[in-house]
């Protein structure tokens, strides 16, 4: 057991705001690589650095004030993080974890069993002296013989490990907990089932076909269960017995974090700057700007409007409206016909008005294409009442030329050219 200390500096970090058109303003901190965040309360977060660098917030991400750990670089830095509240925490490293239980003034290494190699993906304190850890374990050449997925207890605080499951040929990315006894754990290939606190085990698979690299999940405990990972989302209705795509991308969009506000609204973030939200179950998906190119790891809501994405080269993002775009309801006349306006200004750099009429309430998509006809976002996908709308598009990550904007509700369909100059 070794105990860590930490040097803790106690000025308030300057952020670098920047607004976005979809809602997000990035609160970039230097060039550091987050790799999670939670909050125990509306206003006091925690966000976990992969260089052993951990920010504490006290006023819902105003400031965020840094906590230096001196853990060895040879330990292969942070990989994951959880506060259960201002005093307790654990964060997973190469070969074991790392606990606090005076908010972060001293840290204590716990090396987990392991046949060679070991990695934490996912840990966290359920109270304070049961915790759980999962990862992969390994001989010392994992890439000849291969990993297995472990999830580690503790009943002692975090001062000693066993093993719960040992699953060969897997790699355990993450667990979810309901009550005293029930575990799910996401595998790689299998979603791990427990309902008497890890005696017995059932299993069922995740779809395979086209095959997804699980990354997050989330619900797990009810019918409808959701999968993010390398490829896209997918979705079971029926406890993981049958599954289907719910949002597709190509295999090198993996989106690692996957939040719910409720039943109906999900987000799911990822590589190149990638945000996903869905407002009706995963239907359909808004892929929303947040003018960011960067790797994002992990995605949390305070509450159904205030939410938190971070990533690598210090990125933080904040919505104080659920990352929506700025959607604006202009005082006139109710319209009687949908109508498409042109844009204005046009040409544009970089940002442009898109206004439109709706005579009756329906949801309303507007999407934007390239001079190819290849759709690169979708600006708007939600129900609206009847008014006269004006909504902004930001070209700033496009190059110049010629754009489309389309108009879709009910069997009314209606597309206009914007031009981009630079």
């Amino acid at each position: 057991m070794k105990l860590v200390f930490l040097i803790i500096s106690l000025y308030i970090i300057p952020l670098d705001f920047t607004h976005s058109q979809s809602g997000w303003i990035s609160q970039k901190i230097g060039n550091k690589q987050f790799v999670d965040i939670n909050f125990i309360n509306n206003s006091t977060g925690f966000i976990i650095g992969y260089d052993s660098v951990i920010l504490k917030t006290t006023n819902t991400g105003n400031n965020w004030q840094t906590i230096r750990t001196n853990i060895p670089a040879t330990n292969g830095g942070i990989i994951c993080g959880y506060f259960n509240n201002e005093n307790r925490g654990m964060i997973g490293s190469l070969g074991g974890v790392y606990r606090t239980s005076n908010g972060g003034l001293t840290w204590i290494f716990s090396p987990v069993p392991s046949i060679g190699l070991s990695a934490i993906s996912m840990c966290k304190f359920t109270d304070s002296i049961t915790g759980y850890a999962c990862g992969w374990d390994a001989y010392p050449f994992p890439m000849i013989s291969g990993y297995d997925g472990v999830l580690w207890k503790s009943t002692d605080g975090g001062n000693s490990w066993f093993e719960l499951i040992r699953k060969t040929g897997d790699d355990f990315n993450g667990f979810q907990l309901n009550g005293l006894d029930s575990i799910k754990i996401l595998g790689q290939t299998k979603i791990f089932s427990s309902i008497n606190n890890g005696l017995n085990w059932s299993e069922k698979s995740i779809l395979t076909n086209p095959a997804i690299y699980p990354r997050s999940f989330s619900n797990p405990f009810n019918d409808t269960i959701y999968i993010s990972g390398s490829g896209g989302v997918i979705k079971s209705t029926d406890n993981g017995n049958n599954w289907f795509i719910s949002l597709q991308l190509n295999q090198n969009n993996s989106l690692w974090s996957l939040a719910l506000q409720n039943t109906n609204k999900i987000y799911s973030v990822g590589n190149s700057g990638q945000i996903y939200f869905t407002s009706n179950s995963g239907n359909n998906w808004i892929n929303q700007n947040s003018n960011s190119n960067q790797k994002l790891n992990s995605v949390f809501f305070v509450n159904k409007d205030t939410g938190f994405v971070v990533g690598d080269s210090g990125v933080i993002l904040k919505t104080f409206t659920g990352g929506l775009v700025n959607l604006k309801k202009l005082e006139s006349n109710i319209p009687d016909k949908i109508f498409l306006y042109q844009n204005y200004p046009n040409p544009f750099n970089p940002e442009t008005k898109i206004r439109f009429n709706i005579p009756k309430s329906g949801n309303i998509k507007i999407i934007i294409y390239n001079l190819q006809g290849k759709e690169i976002e979708t600006l708007l996908n939600k129900k609206l009442d009847i008014g006269d709308y004006e909504i902004s598009w930001n070209g700033t990550k496009y190059p110049s030329g010629i754009y489309f904007y389309r108009l879709e509700t009910g069997n009314f369909v209606d597309t206009k050219r914007m031009i981009l100059i630079k």
